[in-house]
This record gives structure tokens, sequence and C-alpha cells, in this order.
């Protein structure tokens, strides 16, 4: 078998189809129950073999993007290097096409990939125990990102059951180029006293879009009212979604500010992102399918 020197992996965008806070642990950790999802819209992180741990961030949201030893790609390859017993040797690239603190687990994702990518750059192969610590140490979203199939997520993001089947359908994401900070959507959540929600769980995911969406319906995100207040434009970017012919559900996803719409086919959401794009030319607005 042939060496591996350099291989690029996609980081997709993790879409909280619906967020419901159900707790809050004695250490101050919020936990959630969530059906996540990850639509064909990326980063793409190229590794290479190297004789020291390097990183070049590229694309249109790299200059948001502050290299430091607390970047979670960063993170990711020291941890991984760290469990099995080795040097951090590579050189990273990341393209950074997703935007930054906007609700939809980029960084998470990108960490994610980094350590799918350098289990095969490396040739390494640490224990399922230690790989699932690293990605929890890493941060919520981390795990479901490792796999980044749709899954219901709960506890802090650690406990994941995979779905192996979701309708197809289409989607449609906006963000205001505004970013909200998780943990300020969480203190303004906290200090609004709102009860806990009960777990929005369902044990079968509807075979068709319109059967799916409204179950969703029946839930929501419950960050999304302290999310608004910290940041006014996510009630605008609602409401231009909720505009769109065809749109069967607008919801923001995560902590924000990025929101979604669902659509039966890629024509319908192609339509709406283009009239979006020509309405509100500073938001970024990207379209992919589900399913």
């Amino acid at each position: 078998m042939s060496n591996i020197n350099a291989l690029t992996v996609m980081a997709p965008a993790k879409i909280n189809l619906y967020l419901h806070v159900t707790g809050l642990r004695n250490d101050g950790y919020h936990l959630i129950d969530s059906l996540v999802t990850f639509p064909d819209i990326y980063d793409k992180v190229t590794l290479k073999v190297a004789e020291k741990l390097s990183i070049k961030v590229v694309g249109r949201f790299a200059n948001q993007l502050p290299i430091t030893t607390e970047n979670l790609v960063i993170k990711a390859a020291k941890g991984l290097a760290d469990i099995c017993g080795k040097k951090a040797f590579a050189h990273i690239e990341l393209d950074k096409s997703l935007p930054i603190a906007a609700g939809i687990g980029g960084g998470s994702s990108d960490a994610a990939a980094v350590l799918r990518g350098l289990k095969q750059l490396w040739k390494v192969q640490p224990s399922d125990q230690d790989f699932q610590t690293l990605a929890e140490k890493l941060g919520a979203d981390v795990p479901v990102c490792l796999n980044a199939k749709t899954a219901f997520m709960s506890g802090t993001g650690e406990k994941i059951s995979q779905i192996d089947t979701f309708p197809t359908c289409a989607i449609v994401l906006a963000n205001p180029g505004v970013p909200v900070f998780t943990s300020n959507v969480f203190n303004a959540w906290a200090k609004s006293k709102t009860d806990f929600s009960k777990p929005g769980r369902f044990k079968h995911i509807p075979q068709n879009i319109t059967d799916l969406v409204e179950v969703l319906k029946k839930r929501e995100n419950d960050l999304f009212s302290s999310a608004q207040e910290l940041c006014p434009a996510i009630g605008k970017v609602i409401n231009a979604l909720n505009t769109c012919e065809g749109a069967l559900l607008t919801r923001m996803s995560g902590s924000g500010a990025t929101c979604f719409a669902l659509f039966k086919n890629s024509k319908e959401a192609d339509t709406a992102a283009n009239d979006l794009s020509r309405e509100y030319p500073s938001w970024w607005i990207d379209t992919g399918s589900l399913g």
C-alpha cells in the first residue's frame, strides 16, 4: 500500500433542526436535546506530511479566524498526536467558507475533519474511548461532527444516536454577517429564567419531507429569543426566509445567527437563494441538499 502524503477532508456545516435546553449540570454546562443534520455545504481541510505543525487559512472568512494555540484545528492536531504518542507534524490548509461564530458548528466540524484526516495521514488507530474523550474535550459539537451524519444528540453533546435514513430535501442557509457567541446566548437564556424543555426526540424519522416538517414544527430552538435579543438581525433573516416561495420550515440553527429554510427540491432552494442574494448582498447565503 502506498504512503499517503496529502488528503482533503470535507467539514460540513452542522444544522440544528430543533434544539431544546433540557437541564443544567452542576458544573454549569447546559444539557440539550437536538436533531442535527449536515448538508453538502462545507469548509475544506487539506492535510500534508510535514516536518513541523503549521496552518494556513484561505477562503472567504480566513481573515476572521485568528490563528492561535486556542484554535480548534491546532488543538485537534496536538490532541491526536498526544494520545497516539507521536509528534504533531503536518501542514494544515483550511479553506474557510463557513462563517465564524454562526451557529453551524464550523470550528467543531473543522476540528473533526482534522481528526479524521490525520488518523489516515499518520496511520494511527487511537482507542475508541481515547478518540471520543478527545472529541468531547475539544468542544460540545465535535463528537457529532466526527461522523457528520444526521443524528439526535443529547447530554452536553456527547450522547449521539445516528439516524440511518432521512428524507431528501434542499436547504438554504442565511447569515447576516454578525458573529454570535454561544456562551453569550446561553448566559442570556439563563438570565431569562426560562423553564427547561422536555426532550423532543421522536422514534421514527418520517420518510418524506412534508411529514418531517410537521413533526419539527412541534419543536423549536429554545435559544432563538435570547439570540435575537443579542442580534436583532436574526429576526430579519427569519422574516426574509419566510417570504421565500416553497419554504417549508424556517428556523435558527444552534445559537445563531445562521438561519435556514427547508425546501422540497433544489430548484426551489436555488431560486430562493438567488432572490435573497440580490436583496441582501452583504449576507452569507448558500444552498445544499440533505438526505
